[in-house]
């Protein structure tokens, strides 16, 4: 370069302890190898944004006009960044001849990113496809640059001449962590790759503010084999050799004391901590596990001996406690173990506690009404990732539970439905939203849209306390099938659910032991649980045999699967049916509510091919009525069975008069766009099963419960309500009716479609962000802001992605915002902006949105003229005289907007008005759930105002829906039927 230039005052090399303070400005780049072309990259591509800066800095400096002038890039390159580096003859001389192309290469590129590409990625999209693939090949040669590898194979000298001395013109050097994985560096056999490691790390420490943390371990290496290095290392051998002694817990430590005595035992492991790893993070922070469950337990995968043995390496450190009190010895996590979970990851490495720390919250919300959400004690609050950039990863939880892999790429075929895409959605708030769908222990319909799995082999599982669900994509009804006892009956599944502690070593532990008969007898005769002998008597015995069955039945699948040998088949539907049902029944045994959630990314191409929608009603008939018990005797034995030889073995039974009517063993949730058109077959298809009760029963011969199963849909106004009300009672809040029926109108006016009620997934994703607040009631505003939680995509349906962006952006702010500060906030181009304004006016002209006199907007998602709020105007809006019928709003919005429609608009309003047809006319249908639930007058005349079929979204779920087979024994009542909604906690 032409000036004289050194480096920026704050650039050095540091060793940081691994829990000092780190700025949420800081990069952090985690788990660095030993190989740096597999973290160089990352560093590189963090650092993107401030290197583009750097450069329009040079040519600001140099000549403005550069940043206009395409064709004086070259000589900019050439005077300002190549100048020291170029010889007489014209050529980038800084070793071979191709480490000069590529330094110049790289060079370009990057100028070229700065001054085009930068900062303009909200609308990439729109952007000609030439220029999208310059600006992939730009960031790949920028970011691939002195690893070795990429385009030009470019080593340490371009990184050098070309990145370095770019940041070496910079007054502040930015700060970067590197978090190096000790493990990996100390199993390198050749020193030249580390060696190779450390120069590269030297350079960006001439250049960067960079700091090192390292384990006690990796820091002794260093010492011994790389001496000058750790001399140009800022407090790397100031404090000596560490301790390879854990030192003692104190008696009375703080959560930081734990948390640093945690990490020095983990990192005395000293490279033998997989295993143990494993062991200590399948143990639970709640409570104690029974050593043999342990040894059982798939995800630990350890022998017997290994577990005896890392038990006692993780007692001698503190990490476990062992009670031998009992029968089965018991292990559970001392306090200094529940810290060291905190830096122990999924893939169950080290992660070290920097990175632990800039992963969580920055700050707790301010405990009012406009942030009491993500309770500290319960769900902690969202990190910060904006819009556009957690679009590049599963940013929602629809798209988290579709990330699934690929099992041919490693992925397993039984996954855990673990923790969601932010730290607000852990497992069990996954969970509980899941639960949501279920209404009642029947079959729930959920209008819902959601997203493909990236591979619909794939079944997922989740089991809190009493509840298991288990989650597939539907694919045919033999796979599907197959696809559920997988999962119930998985490795993952015995190891966590079905341990030997839950079951017993001789299933003493079935139905809580309150049984008269021999638990054989119950088990072979009363469940009809099938593949169980005598030798299956004991635990280890019945769990070999049983993975033994499933590994066949899949084996088998794959061998049917397109096949048409029909007998083939139709023997494994048979072997299927009672492996699924065998495993239902044994849940619920156990305690254990099951859910089935059956997902549709597309229920239009059901309903449109006879063939599919056959086959998924056909199964739907033929497994469902199966999973019903009446006590301990299996219910699809007691009605539908016509074998003789299975009707002999049965344990006797008496139907009580007072209790005529099945249990299930599992629920179903079908969920998908649209799900609830499928109510009427399916309440068909599953009552056709009447047909095939057995004739003695039929003929009044023989007596036997019957079977009534509930098909609802989940999204109607009774089930929203429901719903809210589970969330208001777990969050300690007060309820009242009315409160609660207002609350439940906003979720329908804000969550609904002209076609559909509120997900109810949606409103627990919601509600879920609650504080608590104990004997309160729950008001609109808490209500109004834990919605804004959402995606955008799940506000005011009807609207464009880009207008509920930028609702989204509104809600979330603490000011109003101007059109600057609403761009940059919402993740959109100025582009996007001035083409969504006019939608952006619609909101305001139906108070949803407020533009001020200094010209900033504020959002709101219960309009002022509802009486679901508080029915005051905004201050700036006075003028406003707040609508009393929904024609008035309707009206006012026209008049607002000024539109030029070929509609006579005093004709359209006339006298009698109709709702349907005015929202069609001005193409405004997507306004309907709001007009209908934030007017009392309309909600009350709901029945004709919704529109197309009324009774979709506020049909009342008791008058229809039920699908009974059997017949009643005499002097039961018949009207004895209800549907059973779920419990509310």
């Amino acid at each position: 370069m032409t000036e004289e230039s050194g480096a920026p005052t704050n650039a050095g090399l540091r060793a940081v302890e691994p829990l000092g303070q780190a700025s949420l400005s800081d990069v952090v780049i985690s788990a660095v190898g030993p190989r740096r072309s597999s973290w160089l990259p990352d560093v590189l591509d963090e650092l993107l944004p401030t290197t583009s800066r750097a450069i329009r800095e040079l040519v600001g400096d140099h000549d403005p006009r550069v940043f206009a002038d395409k064709r004086l890039r070259s000589s900019f390159v050439r005077e300002v960044l190549l100048d020291d580096v170029i010889n007489e003859t014209g050529e980038v001389a800084i070793g071979t001849a191709d480490a000069g192309v590529a330094l110049e290469t790289y060079l370009e590129s990057l100028t070229r990113y700065a001054l085009e590409f930068d900062g303009f990625e909200a609308e990439i999209e729109d952007w000609p496809r030439q220029y999208r693939q310059q600006r992939v090949g730009d960031i790949e040669t920028i970011t691939t640059i002195g690893t070795g590898r990429g385009k030009w194979n470019a080593g340490l000298p371009v990184l050098e001449h070309g990145f370095c001395e770019v940041h070496r013109r910079a007054e502040i050097a930015p700060t970067v962590l590197l978090l190096l994985d000790g493990q990996e560096w100390l199993s390198v056999d050749d020193n030249r790759t580390i060696q190779s490691a450390l120069d590269a790390i030297t350079l960006l420490g001439e250049v960067l503010d960079l700091r090192l943390v390292l384990s006690p371990s990796l820091e002794r290496y260093l010492e011994q084999h790389f001496q000058s290095f750790c001399e140009d290392v800022v407090g790397l051998t100031e404090e000596g050799d560490a301790s390879t002694t854990p030192p003692p817990v104190s008696a009375d430590p703080t959560e930081s004391d734990l948390l640093a005595d945690a990490w020095d035992r983990l990192c005395n492991l000293d490279g033998r901590g997989e295993g143990r790893l494993r062991l200590l993070a399948n143990l639970d922070p709640d409570g104690a596990r029974e050593h043999r469950d342990l040894k059982q337990d798939d995800e630990i995968d350890l022998a017997a001996g290994s577990v005896d043995r890392y038990v006692g390496d993780l007692e001698s450190i503190d990490l476990v406690t062992v009670d031998d009190s009992s029968r089965y010895n018991t292990v559970s996590l001392s306090p200094l173990g529940e810290a060291a979970l905190e830096f122990i990851t999924d893939d169950y490495s080290v992660r070290h506690p920097l990175q632990s720390q800039l992963d969580a919250p920055y700050a707790d919300p301010p405990f009012d009404d406009k942030y009491s959400v993500s309770p500290e004690d319960e769900i902690p609050p969202q990190d910060g990732q904006d819009d556009e950039d957690s679009s590049e990863n599963a940013s929602t939880a629809e798209e988290w539970l579709a990330e699934t892999g690929n099992p041919d790429d490693g992925a397993a075929y039984v996954q855990w439905i673990d923790g969601g895409p932010s730290e607000t959605l852990d497992a069990w708030t996954m969970h509980d939203r899941l639960a949501a769908g279920r209404r009642v222990e029947g079959v729930n319909l959920v209008d819902h849209e959601i997203s493909e799995f990236e591979d619909g082999r794939i079944a997922q599982l989740s089991c809190f306390e009493d509840d298991a669900q288990v989650v597939v994509q539907w694919g045919g009804s033999l796979p599907t099938l197959a696809r559920l006892p997988a999962a119930l009956l998985s490795d993952r599944a015995f190891s966590k659910i079905l341990e030997p502690s839950a079951v017993g070593s001789a299933f003493e532990n079935l139905f809580e032991a309150h049984l008269e008969e021999e638990i054989e007898a119950v088990i072979q005769r009363g469940m009809q649980i099938g593949w169980f002998s005598e030798d299956e008597l004991q635990y280890e015995s019945w769990r070999k045999r049983w993975g033994h069955v499933r590994t066949e039945l899949l084996q088998r699948l794959g061998e049917a699967v397109g096949t048409r040998d029909y007998e083939l088949r139709q023997e494994l539907y048979n072997d299927l049916h009672g492996l699924l049902a065998s495993a239902t029944a044994l849940y619920r045994s156990l305690g254990i509510d099951v859910t089935i959630h059956i997902r549709m990314p597309d229920t239009a191409m059901l309903r449109d091919d006879e063939t599919r929608l056959g086959d998924f009603l056909s199964f739907m008939r033929h497994t469902v009525p199966k999973q019903t018990a009446y006590g301990i005797h299996s219910g699809n034995r007691m009605l539908l069975e016509d074998r003789r030889k299975k009707l002999r073995q049965r344990l006797p039974y008496d139907v009580q008069a007072d209790d005529p009517t099945m249990d299930l063993t599992a629920s179903w949730v079908v969920s998908g766009p649209q799900a609830s058109l499928l109510q009427e077959d399916l309440e068909n298809a599953i009552g056709a099963a009447d047909e095939d009760v057995r004739e003695a029963i039929q003929e009044g011969a023989e007596t036997a419960p019957t079977m009534e199963i509930p098909v609802v849909v989940a999204n109607e106004f009774g089930a929203i309500k429901s719903e809210i009300s589970r969330h208001l009672e777990r969050k300690g809040f007060r309820q009242r009716h009315d409160n609660v029926v207002s609350l439940t109108r906003a979720c329908m006016a804000v969550l609904g479609t002209e076609t559909r009620g509120a997900s109810p997934f949606d409103v627990a994703e919601a509600l879920l962000h609650l504080k608590k607040k104990p004997g309160l009631s729950l008001s609109l505003v808490q209500l109004e802001n834990a919605l804004a939680m959402l995606p955008a995509d799940r506000l005011l349906r009807g609207e464009k992605a880009t207008v509920q962006k930028m609702v989204k952006a509104l809600l979330e702010a603490d000011d109003p915002l101007g059109r600057k500060e609403l761009i940059e906030t919402a993740g959109i181009s100025e582009n996007s902006y001035d083409r969504n304004w006019h939608d952006l006016r619609a909101l305001e002209a139906f108070g949803l949105v407020d533009r001020l006199n200094d010209k900033r907007w504020q959002a709101r998602l219960i309009p002022f003229w509802s009486d679901v709020g508080s029915k005051s105007s905004p201050e700036d809006l006075k003028e406003w005289e707040i609508p009393s019928t929904w024609s008035e709003v309707l009206f006012e919005a026209v008049f607002v907007l000024g539109r030029d429609d070929d509609v006579d608009v005093n004709d359209l309003f006339s006298w009698p008005q109709d709702l349907a047809e005015i929202l069609r006319a001005i193409e405004w249908e997507h306004w309907s759930p709001m007009l209908v639930f934030l007017f009392d007058g309309l909600f009350e005349n709901r029945q004709t105002a919704v529109m197309g079929d009324p009774g979709k979204i506020l049909r009342d779920p008791r008058k229809r829906g039920v699908a009974t087979i059997g017949r009643r024994p005499t002097g039961t009542d018949p009207n004895q039927c209800e549907i059973v909604e779920k419990p509310t906690v």
